[in-house]
């Protein structure tokens, strides 16, 4: 009997230890989530140096570090969010991207790869005898009464974000407020009634110069929208780490809006945005209304047609 029962309390406490030891299996939870992808960005480019910049990523638990790689290969560990590579060869080209790691070891998304060529100082290129110009081409912008240096500031890049930060897609998007806000299509900023990023984030990056590639710039956030019309609004609201910040200072050149119902058949009309192919500098394109589309029967213009070369990534853009 008394054998028995030193079973019995064996058997409890060997229980007890399981429970105990489960229980601080569960208190002691490893952490799995990796901190959300950095924006990778280009600010300075010169034949003796790429100067880089990014985003701070988010966690939980908190960033540890970020690596750099270049072609590839790890150049950089370290905690701040900047970088100079002077490592370069005027001639040559590299491509950078950037990840996050957090204190447990989980490691982010690759950030969105920056592709830079170094120019070379010393190349020359060989130039024949100043050609004769007999006649003057047209000028698209003086043939169709648009200042395309002007329109051109209205309309930015708009890269689509997950809940993690990554980059998912890009389109375009047109300023129509000095405040901050920025009307592109719905299918730009999510679908089948829900945003890509829970929250509403996207990251614009703003017409500067349009021979220059461009990067994402500031944070902007859904802000109303209608998807069966695919349209949405956006408001930038801060910079790529969090600061915030009043657009009104940012000296955003807000598109005019007309009246859409007066556009006619045969109507020339310009298409700015940031195309899937080529679509790291501004492009713009041209042609004619070739037609309207009522879709739902109503008497209303849902669609204009054109001939214009519209691709991928225009979408949003200024027309």
């Amino acid at each position: 009997m008394f054998a028995s029962k030193r079973k019995y309390i064996f058997t409890a406490v060997i229980i007890m230890m399981v429970m105990i030891l489960s229980s601080c299996s569960l208190e002691r939870r490893e952490d799995d989530t990796p901190p959300t992808a950095p924006l990778l960005t280009v600010t300075s480019v010169s034949n003796e140096m790429v100067v880089l910049a990014w985003s701070e990523s988010y966690d939980e638990n908190g960033v540890s570090e970020y690596r750099l790689y270049k072609n590839g290969e790890l150049i950089a560990k370290q905690k701040s969010t900047v970088y100079q590579d002077r490592d370069v060869v005027p001639g040559e080209e590299y491509e950078y991207y950037v990840v996050a790691f957090d204190k447990a070891g989980n490691r982010s998304s690759r950030s969105v790869r920056q592709n830079v060529k170094i120019e070379d100082p010393g190349s020359s290129v060989a130039v024949g005898p100043d050609p004769q110009i007999t006649e003057t081409p047209p000028n698209p912008a003086n043939s169709s009464g648009i200042n395309l240096q002007k329109i051109s500031r209205s309309t930015v890049k708009l890269y689509a974000l997950d809940d993690y930060f990554n980059i998912i897609s890009m389109g375009s998007g047109t300023i129509v407020s000095s405040n901050g806000y920025i009307l592109t299509n719905f299918h730009c900023v999510g679908e089948n009634g829900r945003l890509y990023n829970s929250d509403g984030y996207v990251a614009i990056a703003l017409t500067d110069d349009i021979k220059k590639n461009i990067q994402p710039q500031y944070i902007a956030q859904y802000r109303s929208g209608v998807e069966s019309l695919d349209l949405a609004v956006v408001k930038i609201i801060a910079d790529l780490n969090w600061n915030q910040l009043n657009p009104a200072d940012l000296n955003l050149v807000p598109a005019k809006l007309a009246d859409s119902d007066l556009v006619e058949l045969g109507d020339e009309i310009s298409i700015l945005g940031y195309p899937g192919v080529g679509g790291e500098t501004i492009t713009y394109t041209a042609g004619r209304v070739s037609g309207f589309i009522d879709e739902d029967n109503d008497s209303v213009i849902d669609w204009i047609k054109t001939d214009a070369v519209v691709n991928h990534g225009n979408s949003g853009g200024t027309a």
